[in-house]
């Protein structure tokens, strides 16, 4: 069982023996004249002022505990963070518990909103990325040569006809009949 439920049923115990012994304290009281009425009341009046006074311990010790928890709190560690979530958290905190005595409001309502909803040191920043590493030294690469943007010029085409070959030679003419005159 947890050690706050084991310390609240021993108060419990502790009301009811004494709500039940209050006949016995009240005649004991009205021994000096008094009415036996007025010790149980009495009594019940004292049993009241310290059941309130353990609630307001705890609750002033629930108080320090969550502006505690708020200044040792990132900014980012804040539920819907607003960039001044942790200075509004504090000034809340100490203002309303000191100026106004009621920390045991506001440490429930910083209880409530924060402390439940996210665990300090459970949230990486933003900025971290998804898992912390150890930073790199700079190595130096040299700059890789430029990549042309453009296609090299295709070679030129000729704009003249290359010489003809030569002809083949002529074939020799028949010989002339000698046997004629010439005319």
């Amino acid at each position: 069982m947890k050690r706050s439920l084991r310390f609240f049923g021993s108060l419990a115990t502790f009301g009811t023996v004494l709500a039940v012994a209050a006949p016995a304290y009240a005649a004991d009281y009205s021994s000096s004249g008094s009415d036996p009425a007025a010790g149980g009341i009495v009594c019940g009046t004292w049993l009241c002022i310290g059941f309130f006074s353990l609630i307001g311990l705890a609750l002033f010790i629930l108080w320090v505990w969550m502006t505690i928890d708020a200044f040792g709190r990132q900014e980012y560690e804040f539920p819907n963070s607003t960039g001044n979530s942790k200075n509004t958290w504090i000034i809340l905190m100490l203002a309303v518990g000191l100026l106004l005595q009621a920390w045991g409001v506001m440490a429930l309502i910083y209880y409530f909103m924060v402390f439940r909803k996210i665990k300090r040191g459970t949230v990486a920043p933003q900025w971290a990325g998804s898992a912390p590493t150890a930073p790199q030294a700079p190595t130096y690469a040299p700059p890789a040569p430029p990549v042309p943007t453009y296609a090299p010029p295709a070679p030129p085409v000729p704009t003249y006809a290359p010489p003809a070959p030569p002809a083949p030679p002529a074939p020799p003419a028949p010989p002339t009949d000698p046997g004629q005159p010439p005319a």
